[in-house]
């Protein structure tokens, strides 16, 4: 066993065939690495679900794990549902590698991703089939999300079709209304294989955002490509007290706008048919910019009278 207090940061136990009655003697022992970030298991023979819950103990012992890697295991999702019973009292782990356990299924995934939402930052699912269930169980999961940064799977061989691309492209940039969008995730930086490689052009661009931009300025850059024409109508109710805001808001959003258009060469966007939707806003001068402001600004004074007069009609 291990001896007390041992200042191991890294404990590589991997392609050991330790099975489940090695991981009940090395969680026996764990407590006493106090140090401990880094736990490598894959590559171990097959663990059931009576050794994950074993393993899933060390969560709640108080070690301060960052990663946990679990490879080629023969996990299922019964397993995986056991190990994240104690993952759930585990805010210091930020990546986990559960590639080549192919018998894990959406509902494996699901639990897995409601028990790391608040720490988890890399989900490693190289190997693995996810189908389109599995990418819109982690499309869901990504919602409101602001931990998650990478997510790996081999776009090729998950069984993801344009279904499931299509969940990805919502959470990152959902138009629906200006509201959607302006809440979608702004954090995620990489989805599928290496540099969003094999991802639809339009999700290769908005992870792009995600990656080069403060998440704010994200949100500002989506709103202005998405949404040329701002409904004016929902901030009526706070009147013209609202009026600076709109233009403060402009204002601030002027650079993002000029960066994007220096980062990103207008014809290169121009040139890819599935992000027409795109296409307008790269062709946008300057001057165009400018005219959005002063359209919100009259659509916002115009609409003062109108609601002063159905008031009064009400009255």
């Amino acid at each position: 066993g291990l001896s007390s207090n041992i200042p191991l940061k890294c404990l590589c136990l991997s392609g050991n065939s330790i099975e489940d009655e090695g991981i009940d003697a090395l969680v026996s022992s764990l407590p006493k690495c106090s140090k401990l970030e880094e736990l490598h298991l894959s590559e171990n023979g097959g663990f059931s679900a009576v050794g994950l819950k074993s393993l899933s103990n060390v969560f709640q012992t108080g070690l301060n794990l960052t990663q946990l890697h679990l490879r080629d295991n023969a996990i299922d999702d019964k397993g995986l549902m056991a190990l994240v019973q104690g993952m759930k009292s585990c805010r210091s782990l930020a990546k986990v590698d559960l590639s080549h356990n192919n018998a894990v299924t959406a509902v494996g995934l699901q639990a897995l991703l409601r028990a790391g939402r608040s720490s988890l930052k890399e989900l490693e699912l190289w190997g693995m089939r996810i189908g389109d269930d599995g990418a819109k169980v982690i499309a869901d999961a990504l919602v409101g999300n602001n931990s998650m940064e990478r997510l790996y799977f081999c776009p090729g061989y998950s069984n993801v079709t344009s279904e499931g691309w299509s969940a990805f492209s919502r959470i990152l940039c959902d138009t629906s209304s200006v509201n959607d969008t302006y809440i979608s995730n702004h954090t995620i930086s990489n989805i599928g294989g290496y540099q969003s490689h094999s991802a639809p052009n339009t999700t290769r661009f908005h992870l792009f955002l995600n990656t080069n931009f403060h998440s704010k300025e994200v949100a500002t850059l989506k709103l202005l490509m998405h949404h040329g024409d701002i409904d004016m109508l929902p901030f009526f109710r706070w009147k013209l007290m609202f009026l600076p805001l709109v233009v403060d808001w402009f204002e601030r959003a002027r650079p993002c706008w000029e960066a994007i258009h220096l980062m990103v060469p207008g014809e290169q966007i121009l040139q890819i048919d599935d992000m027409s939707a795109l296409h307008g806003f790269f062709t946008e001068e300057p001057e165009a910019y400018q005219s959005r402001e002063l359209s919100a600004m009259y659509k916002f004074v115009r609409g003062m009278p109108m609601l002063a007069v159905g008031k009064e009609e009400e009255e």
